[in-house]
């Protein structure tokens, strides 16, 4: 691998030379790492987790709820809890929830080892309305 040291205003400048060499070091990078890293997964349409060798692990959930409706302020909003993670977290990192749906807007809470807590949908209109909740999580699972 070749690394490009790139400094603002200075040699190297972009051009089709480093931009090749940027792709081809990122897919050597890619090929480094093997799938012997990742020692359980499960890959759900709607919820799934991937184990890595280090103790990492990533788990996401995926859930089709009817939001809005209860006011807050110019907002309307709807709670929705989402269960139990597939697999503990003995160290659980961060969780971020969105929503599929455009002028949504999502928060968290009650997020811990075990559990996926609960997503609070917003919206600026007094609508019950279909969305798909995503819900991702990171940490350590050993």
């Amino acid at each position: 691998m070749k690394k490009i040291n790139w400094k603002n205003g200075e040699a190297p400048y972009l051009s089709e030379e480093n931009l090749n060499q940027m792709q081809k070091n990122i897919e050597e990078e890619i090929n480094t790492i093997n799938e012997d890293v990742i020692i359980d997964k499960v890959l759900n349409k709607n919820e799934g987790y991937i184990k890595y060798e280090n103790g990492y692990m990533r788990q996401w959930k995926t859930l089709k709820v009817k939001a809005g409706g209860t006011k807050y302020g110019e907002l309307y909003y709807s709670d929705h809890i989402i269960g139990n993670w597939i697999q503990p977290f003995t160290n659980l990192f961060g969780v971020k929830s969105s929503a599929d749906k455009i002028q949504f807007w999502t928060s968290e809470g009650g997020q811990n080892n075990t559990s996926a807590g609960t997503v609070r949908t917003y919206r600026p209109e007094n609508t019950i309305t279909d969305t798909t909740l995503y819900l991702e999580a990171h940490g350590l699972w050993k």
